[in-house]
């Protein structure tokens, strides 16, 4: 399995978003803020995986479904032996909220 990293700007609108609950790691006491959604376009869709931050209690997502915004991120691009079509996903993101809608 081969894996290929890109820093790619993409936009569209967020569906299905997900916040995490604050977790621990090896160099944080709380992660807040975390959180998942699929941000759709007229091609197509992609997940999306926004890491939160270190301490930081405001743990409030940044997005909602409905919003059209911008992501900017390391999309990690999967070559699988026994797929054809290759796994593409984010690693990390930055958002920016370019337009709010309410949700459909």
């Amino acid at each position: 399995m081969a894996k290929n990293t890109h820093t790619v700007t993409v936009s569209g609108i967020v569906k299905h978003m997900k916040p995490f609950p604050p977790f621990t790691t090896k160099l944080c006491r709380a992660v807040y803020g975390s959180y998942t959604f699929m941000l759709e376009d007229e091609s197509g869709s992609i997940p999306i995986e926004v890491y939160g931050v270190c301490g930081a209690s405001s743990g409030v997502p940044q997005v909602s479904d409905g919003q059209r915004v911008q992501v900017v991120g390391e999309f990690l691009v999967q070559h699988q032996r026994d797929h054809k079509t290759p796994i593409i996903y984010t690693i990390s993101a930055s958002v920016a909220v370019l337009e709010s809608r309410p949700a459909p």
